[in-house]
């Protein structure tokens, strides 16, 4: 039997187990109004809603910018299987949530992110805002919610800060994003499924040979570099396990703001 097999097995067996997980519910936020933003890389939209409570999940810092700008958003957190610096992820998702006279806003924009020591992703330049719907430029924003997806993992939230403006906003957050959302159709967008799951089995059977220990390199120009989950150059078993441990139950969600 190969490792793929065994890996295979142990996870049908699991999954057996673990019988009905609490599943993340699949229905999206009622009511939605969606407001414009003149920009390519954002949208935005608005929800009624009563007082929200949030959680401070990351830790908050401000720096004087010598230029003007109205809101700098430098949003710094891990991602799953990622545990070294230089490594560059385009398209990340970033979707901020605020409220104002009892109105939930959101607004989306997208960066590419650069990871430091340890594996801590920051933005490769911060996220300028020049204008938020509800919001006059001079105030600051507080119980700003903030949550990041980049292409494979689930979207998640990081925390909660002040958006002052003038300033560079910083949120360093120890969240770890979960990996394995590599078929984004449909319901399976933000989503890790079993459509996943056999996507990525089939990429690491397809780049081994006659051995499971025999692996083809991953490399930015190769289709199946997105399943190279861990950014060692390789596509292997390793990639596998990490992302086995996030499909707990028919699917995994992510969150939503």
């Amino acid at each position: 039997m190969s490792s793929i097999q065994s890996y295979t097995l142990a996870f049908s067996l699991s999954i057996a187990l673990i019988g009905t997980a609490a599943i993340i519910t699949k229905h999206d936020l009622k009511n939605v109004a969606l407001a414009e933003i003149p920009s390519v890389h954002t949208q935005s939209y608005t929800q009624a809603l009563p007082s929200p409570t949030s959680a401070v999940l990351g830790m908050e810092t401000v720096t004087s910018l010598s230029s003007e700008i109205v809101w700098n958003l430098v949003p710094e957190f891990y991602l799953q299987g990622l545990n070294k610096p230089g490594i560059t992820i385009p398209q990340v998702e970033v979707t901020i949530e605020y409220v104002v006279s009892g109105l939930r806003y959101f607004r989306s924009f997208s960066g590419t992110f650069i990871s430091k020591s340890g594996g801590i992703l920051a933005p490769q330049q911060a996220i300028g805002i020049s204008s938020l719907p509800g919001i006059d430029t001079s105030r600051s924003i507080e119980k700003v919610s903030v949550y990041i997806k980049t292409p494979v993992s689930l979207r998640k939230k990081i925390g909660t800060m002040t958006l002052i403006p003038g300033k560079e906003n910083v949120l360093r957050s120890s969240a770890r994003l979960p990996v394995g959302d590599f078929v984004q159709t449909a319901e399976d967008e933000n989503s890790i499924t079993l459509a996943d799951i056999t996507a990525l089995q089939a990429e690491v059977e397809l780049q081994t040979t006659s051995s499971a220990d025999k692996i083809a390199p991953a490399t930015s120009s190769d289709s199946y570099s997105k399943f190279d989950v861990d950014y060692n150059g390789l596509m292997d078993t390793k990639d596998l396990k990490i992302v086995l441990q996030n499909y707990k139950s028919l699917d995994n969600k992510g969150e939503k703001p």
